[in-house]
């Protein structure tokens, strides 16, 4: 059955118009042409379709798919060894089973896909996508992200072992083939001015293969020049976390080198008056006027700012504009300064004595900086002491003196407990120690310390703390990003908003995206996640417990069926605790009060779940969603993103059956379309029966051109002789809707045979063929159909067994021999 590729969609929406894809705009990369007019566009990378006329359809054969993948890649093909391959145990019948294939891929695209001759080979108006250079498919990659490089996506050959042996070959060369082209990318521009690009390429790199260094190296650089150091660190420490989960090794050689580089070289843009300010930024600060008025107002009565927010809130951009204007010292904390006690403070101070001191000369900080590695070698507990917050206030008051007013220290929730500790004291104590300075700190809150909680809180007591928390962006600030950009249309600009709504106002996010020049589906959808936008929302989730991560996976994966009773009974946890694990995400910012933040935090989540466990999970939802007694629809959904092809069709019918109860022939014939569509293109148990329901309800609706497909399907599908009767017949009714009388007799009279098992239906062909005769000019058989009165008074429609004699259909057929009687 000739199907869209987007009508199966898990919320159910109707399919995507066939418009095409907003674009913001286009940074770097090679922009699509569109095909000649007849020209069949094959996607072999991620779930296999084909586009004809521009109409994208799936690939529901996996042989088919196989087929052009092994032409595609290794050349002609002779039919003799197809056939071997394909049907191993045909008996001599391969070549014939090769030919109806082929001519079901003909009658599926419209135009031959195949040449004549012995050996098969694509035809020239057949595009391939694999066909294109490496560095296409490298952009390929990068665009759609590393989960659509999968070649052939969700097909399974299993019980084709050569088949099979060949596709996991054929996957293993793909991947060393996508891996060296990043590389050669990466290789190719080792100052590349385009920097988005750069880092995309980067990040699309480690998600093939999160342990290759060189992916992370190459992302350390491009975010050292795009001026964000703690994001290359950061990155250095993702690095270390991959190998030593899934190695138990440490990063090479060449990698720590670049580490201790971006540790020691200090940002040449931060030669001014005042040295120890942050560099211009490149971008403007968006719509931050009124967070940047609560801070002078704080500033005035003296009080503390702490500004909390998760990843990609945009509180080190604010926190950098405010030192700007206040001739501030603003330091970031790195992951390295929690390695032990004082190293935050130590490396603080280190940075001072560099701004007093830049020729490396002596100053007051220098001795303060040696006590502090004294102090290193001691117990924690014995390190802290008023004269250690004495000393930090002398390093301040060279700050003074330096001409600076304010401190500004970001990411402490990445300092160690004794430095937490220390600063806790010095800010109780800064109106007697520091009056001259005023305090800026940012922290994520789920991955702050408990001495963070602490400092915030005895503040909050003396009636010192001012909390920010930055807002999120609107329409607007899209805008003006935007401003300046060549080709902006009025298209454009109206899905500003909806990027706003998928992005929840996200700063870091909503400036990737622009930068990115994202697409948007007619239906406000992104066409892809870029993998560096995937890594600032993923950053959200890092930070909360492995129980709350593995809440927002298994949320992830039920959708709209998610609920804190079904995430208690699948993880085995009570109510409680469920929604303690909320309330930290929620703090995370990962969830909101009813779900996830917004739509694209869920999308990085879900795309974050390895497919084996995002299988496991739908099968675990599907069961717990069947215990607590959900709709048939939902637990098709999941069954069938589970891989359980016959649990996904039983219910599939159930819901038809559904839907024809309320009269809802158009849903009824929806629900059995999805259940059919199995990605794999694997028929088993139950697919004969939703097929042969599936033609009945289109026969009703008239839908005459789905038939003759449909039964193919049913055919080559498990069959009982009650089922091969039942395809006869629906195919002898077809022939009597489109007027050939004779042949639909036929074609009925030959089905009786098969349908002894059930009377009703028996009867009721029966009663099809008595009138086809009637309606061919021929009397009509009485042996072959019983009488009126024989008939049965009422039709019912059974999900459970072969019966798909609609009840339309059945008073159709009495209503008509009644007239001709």
């Amino acid at each position: 059955m000739k199907k869209d590729a987007t009508t199966v969609r898990a919320d159910g929406a109707p399919p995507l118009a066939a418009d095409p894809p907003i674009r913001l705009v286009r940074v770097g990369g090679s922009v699509p042409v569109d095909p000649a007019p007849g020209t069949v566009v094959v996607r072999l990378l991620g779930a296999p379709e084909w586009t004809v006329d521009g109409t994208p359809v799936a690939i529901s054969d996996a042989r088919a798919a196989v087929l052009i993948a092994m032409v595609a890649l290794d050349g002609p093909l002779p039919r003799m060894q197809a056939a071997e391959i394909f049907w191993p145990l045909a008996k001599g019948t391969g070549r014939a089973n090769l030919r109806v294939l082929l001519h079901r891929l003909q009658h599926a695209t419209g135009t031959k896909v195949f040449g004549t001759g012995e050996r098969l080979a694509l035809l020239p108006h057949v595009q391939v996508d694999l066909d294109g250079t490496d560095a296409d498919i490298v952009e390929r990659c990068v665009t759609s992200g590393a989960s659509t490089a999968r070649l052939l996506s969700g097909i399974d050959l299993g019980d084709l072992p050569e088949a099979s042996r060949w596709l996991s070959g054929a996957r293993g060369q793909l991947e060393q083939r996508l891996l060296q082209g990043h590389i050669a990318w990466l290789e190719a521009h080792p100052d590349a001015n385009d920097l988005p690009r750069a880092n995309a390429v980067a990040e699309s790199l480690i998600a093939l293969d999160p342990l290759c260094e060189i992916g992370h190296r190459e992302l350390m650089r491009v975010r050292v020049q795009r001026g964000d150091r703690a994001g290359a660190l950061a990155a250095f420490e993702r690095c270390k976390r991959e190998l030593r989960e899934h190695l138990g090794a440490s990063p090479d050689p060449k990698t720590t080198a670049l580490h201790r580089e971006i540790l020691r070289v200090r940002d040449l843009d931060t030669a001014q008056a005042f040295p120890g300010s942050p560099p211009p930024s490149r971008r403007p600060l968006l719509q931050r006027e009124h967070e940047l008025a609560d801070m002078d107002k704080a500033f005035a009565a003296r009080r503390v700012v702490i500004v909390e927010g998760p990843s990609g809130a945009g509180k080190t951009a604010l926190l950098m504009q405010f030192a700007r204007q206040r001739n501030g010292f603003y330091w970031a904390a790195e992951p390295a300064d929690a390695n032990g006690a004082l190293a935050g403070l130590v490396r603080l101070t280190a940075h001072v004595a560099t701004v007093v001191a830049p020729d490396g000369g002596s100053s007051p900080v220098t001795g303060a900086l040696a006590l502090l590695k004294r102090l290193q070698q001691l117990e924690p507990e014995l390190i802290v002491g008023s004269r250690l917050a004495e000393g930090v206030a002398m390093v301040s008051d060279v700050l003074q003196r330096a001409g600076y007013r304010a401190v500004l220290i970001d990411d402490v929730h990445l300092l160690d407990d004794v430095s937490l500790d220390v600063l806790s004291r010095v800010m109780h104590a800064s109106w007697d120690l520091m009056p001259w300075c005023d305090f800026v700190l940012a922290y994520r809150p789920m991955r702050a310390r408990r001495k963070v909680r602490m400092l915030c809180e005895k503040l909050a007591m003396d009636g010192r703390l001012r909390l920010i928390h930055p807002s999120a962006l609107k329409r607007e600030a899209v805008l003006q990003l935007l401003a300046g950009q060549p080709g902006i249309d009025l298209r454009q600009m109206e899905a500003a908003g909806r990027l706003v709504a998928l992005s929840g106002g996200t700063p870091g996010v909503l400036v990737e995206l622009v930068e990115l020049g994202v697409s948007l589906t007619p239906a406000g959808d992104l066409v892809s996640l870029p993998p560096q936008v995937r890594s600032i929302l993923l950053e959200r989730l890092r930070s909360c417990s492995s129980t709350a991560d593995g809440l927002a996976q298994l949320a992830s994966v039920a959708g709209s069926s998610f609920s804190v009773e079904l995430a208690a009974a699948i993880a085995g946890l009570s109510s409680w605790k469920v929604a303690e694990k909320w309330n930290e995400l929620l703090l995370a910012g990962v969830f909101s009060a009813r779900g996830f933040a917004f739509p694209l935090m869920e999308l990085a989540v879900r795309e974050s779940v390895p497919d084996a466990v995002r299988q496991f999970m739908h099968g675990e939802v599907a069961k717990a969603l069947d215990r607590q007694g959900a709709g048939p629809e939902r637990l098709a959904y999941h069954w069938r993103q589970a891989g359980d092809s016959a649990r996904a069709v039983q219910h599939g019918r159930a819901a038809a059956a559904a839907c024809l109860q309320a009269g809802e022939l158009a849903g009824a014939i929806d629900a059995l379309e999805t259940a059919v569509a199995i990605p794999n293109g694997v028929l088993g148990d139950g697919h004969a029966v939703a097929l042969l329901q599936l033609a009945a309800l289109c026969l009703q609706a008239d839908r005459l051109d789905q038939i003759t497909e449909l039964l193919e399907a049913a055919a080559r599908s498990p069959s009982t002789g009650l089922e091969r009767g039942v395809c006869t017949a629906l195919g002898g009714r077809t022939l009597f809707a489109m007027g050939q009388h004779a042949a639909a007799r036929t074609a009925l009279l030959s089905a009786l045979p098969m349908l002894v098992e059930s009377p009703s239906l028996h009867r009721a062909v029966a009663c099809w063929a008595r009138l086809a005769s009637l309606r061919a000019g021929g009397p009509a058989d009485d042996d072959a159909a019983p009488s009126l009165d024989d008939l049965p008074k009422t039709w019912v429609w059974d999900a459970d067994t072969a019966q798909v004699q609609t009840p339309e259909d059945g008073r159709r057929c009495v209503e008509a021999l009644q007239r001709g009687a």
